[in-house]
């Protein structure tokens, strides 16, 4: 696994309704930024929903978090912004994965909803809280043994 600096990189491949997503021909991405956001986002399910996003369809909630987050003035909607800016885990720019923009929500229900719009299609999947959790933390002790096997804790 190559290092970089303080950071061990490589690429993630994850599964959302059964479609693949990463493990391109890159090497050389920070897994650590990808882990840190994913234990962010299991931290604060409060700031994953908006009662806007209640009656939309997964694809119609992907335009909305879409347009509110990356098109609109974030000055527009300061009171959804507040609650739905970090909602946004691959921004399309990602190296981690393979440029594939997506969103992770945390619904009233304890569910959590992943959405995700690519060249191949839009995809979307639900997990129970405790289920995204339990793959966050994995994933964060995974690359912290990778640290400090590599690097000698690491960052």
């Amino acid at each position: 696994m190559p290092v970089v600096g303080a950071n061990i990189a490589g690429r993630i491949r994850c599964y959302v309704g059964g479609e693949p997503f990463g493990n391109w021909d890159e090497p050389l991405c920070v897994l650590g930024a990808a882990s840190d956001h994913l234990l962010n986002l299991a931290a604060s399910p409060s700031g994953q929903w908006h009662p806007l996003l209640e009656a939309l369809t997964p694809r119609q909630r992907f335009s909305a978090l879409d347009d509110l987050i990356y098109e609109s003035s974030i000055s527009a909607h300061p009171s959804v912004m507040s609650v739905l800016f970090n909602t946004h885990f691959l921004t399309n720019i990602s190296e981690t994965f393979d440029y594939t923009k997506s969103f992770i929500l945390s619904d009233p229900d304890e569910q959590v909803q992943v959405l995700v719009d690519s060249p191949r299609g839009f995809f979307h999947a639900k997990l129970s809280r405790s289920e995204f959790v339990s793959l966050a933390e994995g994933f964060s002790n995974w690359v912290k043994l990778q640290e400090h096997r590599l690097i000698g804790g690491g960052a």
